[in-house]
């Protein structure tokens, strides 16, 4: 009776085994990039031509409250055009006082810095989508329910090192990033909600290590109005954690109005 039981539990040890390789092996390559490829939600993927946006935030509203007894005064004005170019210029704004106009340059530099740092990640999750941002020459890796592709990246002479951690139905879980002539280790775990049949980024969180340190980290979480048939952040809630200041989150509201869709632009290559 033990030798039964012995080979049974044998035998179905091998099941296990065969049935996790069979697993493996039935991953399909094609059919996983096929699904990523049409399975998100992007401007590009419209028949959008561009947009252009008017840009400002919480703090810079407060101060043009003080200042001007209207608060929709918008320092920045961001344009893309069809299929990823984008662009950030400066608005004029009403005379101040010198000592004003400090205190409002120093908003506006602060609001660039907060649209600069999200930019990349809003194109590679919303105007773009992750499969345009992975290279040709990328590397598979199935195990379980976890498919992760590897590639690299060189823009002038630095290096970046991508890994890209998807669920066997397309879905991004992860993204680590390590550039060595930095030493700076980039994590972003996004989330994303359905619109119709497509996965729509509704937020992304970013953790920073440098020198094997965390440097910073910050949420983003994007609110969407619909315009036209398409959907466009109408804000972006930022949650912002330094090292220097351990403890203390920092928050801001990045607004995006008076939405503009498909002008009459011509982008002239100089």
């Amino acid at each position: 009776m033990k030798k039964i039981v012995l080979i049974a539990v044998v035998f179905f040890n091998i099941c296990q085994v065969l049935a996790q390789t069979d697993s493996v092996n039935s991953f399909d390559e094609k059919k996983f990039f096929e699904n990523l490829k049409t399975s998100y939600y992007s401007l590009q993927a419209t028949d959008t031509k561009n947009i252009t946006v008017l840009l400002t935030n919480i703090s810079t509203e407060e101060f043009a409250m003080r200042e001007w007894k209207n608060p929709e005064i918008f320092p920045l004005q961001l344009m893309w055009l069809s299929p990823d170019r984008l662009f950030l210029s400066q608005q004029g704004a009403p005379t101040l006082s010198d000592s004003s106009q400090k205190v409002y340059t120093d908003l506006v530099n602060s609001l660039k810095s907060q649209i600069t740092d999200i930019l990349f990640d809003l194109k590679r999750f919303y105007f773009s989508d992750i499969y345009n941002f992975i290279s040709e020459d990328y590397e598979v890796i199935n195990k379980k329910d976890v498919v992760k592709v590897t590639f690299n990246s060189v823009v002038n002479t630095d290096t970046t090192y991508f890994q890209y951690f998807f669920g066997l139905n397309g879905l991004c879980l992860k993204i680590l990033s390590f550039t060595p002539s930095q030493n700076l280790t980039v994590e972003v775990n996004p989330s994303f909600k359905t619109s119709k049949t497509k996965w729509i980024i509704a937020g992304w969180e970013v953790k920073m290590h440098r020198n094997n340190e965390i440097s910073t980290g910050y949420f983003a979480e994007l609110k969407f109005k619909e315009k036209e048939n398409i959907w466009f952040p109408s804000e972006i809630i930022l949650t912002v954690q330094r090292k220097t200041e351990l403890g203390k989150t920092f928050n801001e509201v990045l607004k995006f109005r008076n939405l503009l869709l498909n002008q009459s632009l011509q982008y002239i290559d100089q």
